[in-house]
């Protein structure tokens, strides 16, 4: 209370500051300052080489995966695993597992021209034909007398299941 028994007077609000606009030219709010980020020409070329890099590990991936199959197989039934089996297998994988890259590559450059997702489902289908055709022509010997009886006479591990081809 002041001397005079009334409420003391609230000081006035001061006046909201005036909005200021950025200068003209400058990059809308929320975006980042200029000489951060790709200019949008090559926003779509970081795009193209992500995609091309992933392919070609997906399709290195598939190729080691289609050997380790195919040397899974023929171990566990004892069929084509001697020396000589194992060093055939180890240098078809010189070959086998650049070869699915660039193939891999190849279908995503030509495919994500239709879409992204059809260029990625091309890729997946065909690195997992790739993956079953070598399992069934390197990995089954069929005719090959395996010595550890785990594996029938078309040396076909039980492990391998029944609905894809070998």
């Amino acid at each position: 209370m002041t001397t005079n028994g009334l409420p003391p007077e609230t000081p006035p609000q001061p006046p909201h500051p005036p909005r200021v606009q950025p200068p003209a030219g400058s990059p809308p709010p929320g975006s980042p300052p200029p000489g951060f980020g790709p200019p949008p020409a090559m926003a779509g070329n970081r795009a193209r080489r992500q995609g091309v890099v992933v392919a070609a590990l997906a399709g290195a991936f598939a190729g080691y995966l289609a050997h380790a199959l195919a040397a899974n197989a023929r171990a566990y039934c004892d069929a084509g695993w001697e020396a000589g089996g194992k060093f055939e297998l180890t240098f078809e994988m010189i070959g086998l597992v650049p070869g699915c890259a660039v193939l891999a590559v190849l279908v995503w450059l030509l495919a994500r021209r239709v879409n992204p997702v059809v260029g990625v489902a091309a890729v997946l289908l065909v690195l997992a034909v790739i993956v079953v055709w070598y399992f069934a022509t390197q990995g089954t010997l069929d005719g090959y007398r395996g010595e550890s009886g785990l594996c029938g006479p078309d040396n076909v591990p039980p492990w391998w299941p029944a609905w894809l081809p070998s």
